[in-house]
């Protein structure tokens, strides 16, 4: 938040993207282009193929139906970033999807540069969405290495980033 706060340059679109990967255990990109906002708890996609599962914001919460491990996720959004995407919303005003690209869905190409972009404008160098997956990981593994994190937080992290523990692991850099 310091770093949202701090900057002055970023538009609220930039800083809801900023926020959904420094604020929210990183997922992959995917998870957020496709994700639609809705006025009314989803119904469970269960039955749906996964293609035609969508993700969706209501109320404080990120469902996520369509995922990689094609395993259904209800999470209750941080306030900070809750925030944000309030902020972005309420500027917007038109438009079902969390993120939109002038009104339409992003391209996943298109949405991958963006972040990209997002990145090198704080911090003076480009971080793709895996690059932010893999340092995340190294770093929570560095605090459960040091006793500042338990196993069990390490694996509900894991589970917020649609990772097995396992998985979790070969993110990882090498550590000392």
């Amino acid at each position: 938040m310091k770093i949202l706060n701090e900057n002055k340059t970023l538009t609220k679109r930039e800083r809801l993207i900023y926020g959904l990967f420094m604020l929210f255990p990183v997922r992959r990109p995917i998870d957020y282009q496709q994700m639609y906002l809705i006025d009314k708890e989803p119904y469970n996609e269960e039955k749906k193929e996964i293609y035609k599962r969508n993700n969706y914001y209501y109320n404080g919460i990120f469902y996520f139906f369509r995922t990689k491990t094609k395993e259904i996720q209800r999470f209750i959004v941080p306030n900070e970033l809750d925030d944000l995407i309030k902020d972005y919303i309420e500027e917007r005003k038109t438009g079902s999807l969390l993120l939109d690209n002038k009104n339409k869905e992003y391209n996943i190409s298109t949405f991958r540069i963006h972040i990209m972009k997002i990145f090198n404008k704080i911090y003076d160098i480009s971080f793709s969405g895996l690059e932010l997956r893999h340092y995340y990981s190294t770093y929570i593994n560095y605090l459960v290495k040091k006793k500042k994190k338990t196993i069990e937080e390490h694996r509900e992290i894991c589970h917020k980033m649609n990772h097995s523990y396992e998985e979790n692991k070969k993110y990882t850099y090498l550590l000392d």
